[in-house]
């Protein structure tokens, strides 16, 4: 996972500085939604998820 996250953090390394505060205020909106997601596809996949 920490490859995975290396890789993001130089792709959004490579954006504009506008492109970078759009992406920001875009993730600071919908990370709970985001992460909220993940643990359900996490709990799915481990057959956990009631």
């Amino acid at each position: 996972m920490t490859k995975l996250i290396q890789e993001t953090f130089e792709q959004i390394a490579l954006l504009s500085e506008e492109q970078q505060d759009s992406l920001a205020t875009y993730l600071k909106k919908h990370l709970a939604e985001f992460l909220e997601e993940a643990e359900k596809e996490r709990r799915i996949a481990e057959g956990t998820y009631t």
